[in-house]
């Protein structure tokens, strides 16, 4: 009687205290998200930019020889040809335009920016020039000033970027309290008396650094390297305040088979001002382009996490240990708005603790729409089975099973429809919707967040 009376007392010692985060593991990834959202949000709206110049309705060869003498449709063509993927006929069809009438700045505007896509740089940098003495709208001349600017760093061996965004966060349950309200402990279910589901929200910081030199071989082998600095401070739940730091070294090796691309890495996390995790490890990816629409590509990385025990997460170091992760997928071009993208993985994580061991089994699908005037919509699907080797004792006798479903969708313009020398500032707005279904209670969960990030990204060449 007593015995249980005191085992009854402790349980509920335990379950009185706030709780810090059933999936401690899904906080330590927030940062690499926040910085592939980033990365992602940039080059979605360069190529929605890019679509600017190749909007319309699609013309056939057919219509060009019953009118060839008519230079808007000629023109309208090469827009259908650079929509599907024909780069050189556009050039083709252009070239043919300019020779009836060199004096028109859209039409030659747009040959420069074909031949840059073609990595013809010394003849789009030719054809840019001999715009700018002409007489133009405001937005054309910017254009090529943009693309002269380009084609100064491409020709260059050694490119400096930046990358810095300043964001806030809402969660409806930022420390993953359980749906129902309760906990398994040692097998007993117990109801919380505290730490059920929080609200709350944060203000956010991110900076990267990089820099890619060109090894100065015909194939146009390069090396990089990356510095990454994420912050996020919580009003609220200040245990979940995170630090990251993350520095890469890698290259690109092209081949007309595609790019092979090794990186070495390391990074460091702090959880409520406490180093939490150090890791380090490598990856190599594969890329190839099957088509003019279709790519795919391969990546395996293997690390080592160093796990250590806070004040905070005093059993830190149960998760302590290697991990492997195997990627593989491709992506489609439906059409020239509309971009596809399906990914798949196997990930084996071993750890000091047997019942921090597990295999994940994920499936991406996400879809890109480009709306024009660098605005677009990102949206994607995301799915992981985790399967854990031995069940934690502590908890109950039963080996956990998660199965976790993630939605997000994100919206983005640059802001110079507000005033044109914020051009280069990038607002995003996301909102993602996560549930968590376990065979253990404690880990069943769901969350709703929504989020916006201001990004400004600049390149420069030495």
């Amino acid at each position: 009687m007593t015995r249980s009376f005191g085992l009854s007392l402790t349980i509920l010692s335990i379950l009185a205290l706030p709780v810090l985060a059933q999936d401690l593991p899904k906080e330590v990834t927030r940062p690499g998200d926040a910085l592939k959202n980033a990365d992602s949000a940039a080059r979605a709206a360069e190529a929605a930019r890019q679509r600017s110049l190749e909007s319309g309705a699609d013309i056939t060869y057919e219509r060009i020889l019953e009118n060839p003498d008519d230079i808007e449709l000629n023109y309208r063509y090469a827009q259908s040809q650079v929509r599907k993927g024909d780069l050189r006929g556009a050039a083709a069809t252009l070239e043919r335009i300019l020779m009836v009438d060199p004096a028109l700045p859209k039409v030659r505007l747009f040959y420069a920016v074909v031949l840059y896509r073609l990595d013809s740089l010394p003849e789009a940098r030719k054809e840019l020039l001999a715009l700018k003495g002409q007489r133009m709208p405001e937005s054309l001349r910017s254009e090529i000033e943009d693309y002269l600017a380009r084609i100064d760093r491409r020709t260059k061996r050694t490119l400096l970027s930046a990358l810095l965004g300043i964001g806030y966060e809402y969660d409806v349950n930022r420390n993953a309290a359980p749906a129902s309200n309760s906990r398994l402990f040692g097998g007993n279910e117990v109801t919380l008396a505290s730490g059920r589901r929080v609200a709350d929200h944060s203000a956010m910081f991110l900076a990267k650094l990089g820099a890619e030199r060109d090894l100065g071989l015909q194939a146009g082998h390069t090396l990089n390297t990356d510095f990454t600095y994420y912050r996020s401070e919580q009003s609220i739940v200040d245990n979940l305040d995170l630090q990251a730091y993350s520095l890469s070294l890698g290259g690109v090796y092209k081949h007309r088979l595609g790019n092979l691309s090794p990186t070495l890495f390391v990074d460091h996390v702090r959880l409520a001002q406490e180093t939490y995790l150090r890791t380090r490890g490598l990856g190599l990816r594969y890329d190839r382009p099957i088509t003019s629409r279709l790519s795919a590509f391969a990546e395996l990385k293997n690390g080592f996490q160093d796990f250590l025990n806070t004040s905070i997460v005093p059993t830190g170091r149960d998760r302590r240990g290697a991990y492997w992760d195997l990627g593989y997928g491709g992506a489609y071009v439906l059409n020239p708005t509309h971009r596809l993208s399906l990914s798949m993985g196997h990930e084996r994580k071993d750890s000091e603790a047997d019942f921090q061991d597990y295999y994940r089994h994920r499936w991406d699908l996400s879809h890109a729409w480009l709306l024009g005037q660098g605005r677009f919509l990102l949206s994607s699907v995301n799915y992981n089975w985790d399967r854990y080797d031995a069940a934690d004792q502590s908890v109950c006798s039963v080996k956990r099973v998660d199965h976790a479903y993630r939605l997000s969708g994100t919206f983005g313009t640059p802001l110079g429809f507000i005033y044109k020398p914020l051009k280069d500032l990038l607002w995003t707005f996301t909102y993602e919707y996560l549930k968590s279904r376990s065979n253990i209670v404690n880990y069943a969960y769901s969350n709703n967040r929504i989020s916006t990030m201001l990004t400004y990204q600049w390149g420069g060449a030495f």
